[in-house]
């Protein structure tokens, strides 16, 4: 639950990020940027750890909660922009490439100690570098370069739905430990991937963590979804297509239907309360018999998520679908063919 402290902090930092964060650049130009050698002060290696236990007790279920959440970060206009220019996400093939170098350098972070010279160390920075690039790259071309407000959307992409949907994705009893560490990793990774601490969504409080997340939602994220702009949809067929190679079970449509649900929940309703005030054009997702069938298994799956013997089990199966990804993505050998299918993060 979070209180009216907490509710009025994160209106207030969800302000500054929208009104501030967008005008401020997350590149090499700033200050902030560059500070990569140093561990932040705050850095807690007993608290990190904790939240890598925590990934790996419920990496099934985070899986799909990142997948939702990348998903979801694609509705908003800017960052579809900066993906556009790059020719990186645009098409199955692309993305594939893209989405599953993210996974790997994403476990990187999860399954090692965080020091420098370490393989996270290496990981982050490549994918500084990468950013980098990419934001000068928009820059030269008259776009936008890479802002923190950015930043502070695609972290939500990584951790937001694990935080204020826990249950809804499939996390159940989770202690505020765990899920402080989790926070605490997402916070470190946004410390050194150059975001100012002013616009890090990554709190010390789970409560204000959660109550940035819902304004996020309230604020951006469901506005953006229910308006299907065509770089969203276009887009999102993409990631959930290049995908399929490591979770055939993805379904573009329905994924789309389950994030408006999540984002259209009472919670989420704008101050005023008036549900279609926010986009009176809004077309609803309609699903034939089999997305619905395929919807119910999906919302039954999760739920079963709450039972540590299913649970377990398809943490297991997570474990078999990343060896798999690394040797032998005979999928991707199928739909891309082998020269295409593997992706190394260390060169």
């Amino acid at each position: 639950m979070i209180n009216s402290s907490d509710k009025c902090h994160a209106s207030e930092f969800v302000d500054n990020l929208l009104n501030k964060g967008g005008t401020i650049r997350c590149d090499e130009t700033n200050e902030e940027f560059n500070r990569f050698e140093i561990l932040p002060e705050y850095f807690d290696e007993e608290k990190f750890k904790c939240g890598q236990n925590f990934f790996y007790k419920h990496l099934y279920a985070m899986f799909f909660a990142k997948i939702l959440g990348l998903t979801t970060i694609l509705s908003v206009p800017d960052l579809a922009q900066i993906l556009k220019f790059t020719k990186m996400s645009s098409e199955p093939l692309s993305a594939y490439k893209r989405y599953l170098s993210t996974v790997f350098h994403m476990v990187a972070w999860y399954d090692h100690d965080f020091q420098p010279n370490s393989k996270v160390w290496k990981s982050i920075e490549k994918v500084r570098f990468k950013h980098n690039s990419a934001s000068k790259r928009c820059c030269s071309a008259g776009f936008s370069s890479i802002s923190q407000k950015n930043m502070a959307l695609t972290q939500f992409g990584f951790m937001g739905f694990v935080i204020s949907e826990t249950e809804t994705v499939g996390i159940y009893n989770a202690s505020k430990q765990e899920l402080e560490g989790f926070i605490h990793i997402w916070r470190i990774v946004g410390y050194l991937m150059g975001m100012e601490d002013r616009f890090n969504i990554c709190r010390d409080s789970l409560e204000e963590t959660k109550g940035i997340c819902h304004e996020l939602i309230r604020r951006v994220f469901r506005e953006e979804v229910r308006r299907q702009h065509q770089d969203y949809l276009s887009l999102t067929s993409a990631l959930i297509n290049g995908m399929w190679c490591m979770m055939p079970v993805m379904n573009h449509h329905v994924f789309l239907y389950f994030i408006n649900e999540i984002v259209c929940k009472d919670r989420y309703l704008p101050e005023n309360g008036n549900n279609n005030e926010i986009n009176n054009d809004f077309k609803p997702y309609v699903l034939n018999a089999f997305q619905k069938f395929y919807l119910f298994c999906l919302t039954t799956f999760f739920s079963l998520m709450r039972f540590t013997l299913f649970r377990i089990i398809h943490v297991y199966n997570m474990y078999v679908v990343f060896w798999l990804m690394h040797n032998f993505p005979f999928l991707a050998y199928y739909k891309y063919g082998k020269k295409n299918s593997h992706v190394e993060i260390f060169d």
